[in-house]
C-alpha cells in the first residue's frame, strides 16, 4: 500500500492528477475515451482491488497502474 499511496500523490507529467481518465474529464473533452479504452482503470478502483483481494501480486498492480496511463500516452503519442 506505500507505493500506491505514494502514486496516488503525484502528478502526471501534464499537472492532472494521476487518477486521470474519462472521469475526470468531461465527455466534451474525450468523447472517444470509452471506444478506445475498453477496461477504464484509475487509482480508486486500483485501490478497492487491493483491498477486495483482487490484486494480490506486484505484476497485477503494475498492469493497472499500465492500464490508467494508457490513456494518457496514447493521446501524447498518437495526434489527433
Amino acid at each position: 500500500m506505500e507505493m500506491f499511496s505514494k502514486l496516488q500523490s503525484r502528478r502526471c507529467a501534464s499537472g492532472l492528477e494521476a487518477s486521470g481518465g474519462a472521469d475526470m474529464m468531461g465527455q466534451s473533452d474525450a468523447p472517444d475515451y470509452y471506444d478506445i479504452i475498453k477496461r477504464p482503470m484509475d487509482l480508486k478502483t486500483i485501490r478497492a482491488r487491493i483491498r477486495d483481494g483482487n490484486i494480490t501480486s506486484i505484476d497485477e498492480f503494475e498492469r493497472d497502474v499500465l492500464l490508467m496511463f494508457a490513456w494518457v500516452l496514447r493521446r501524447l503519442l498518437v495526434p489527433g
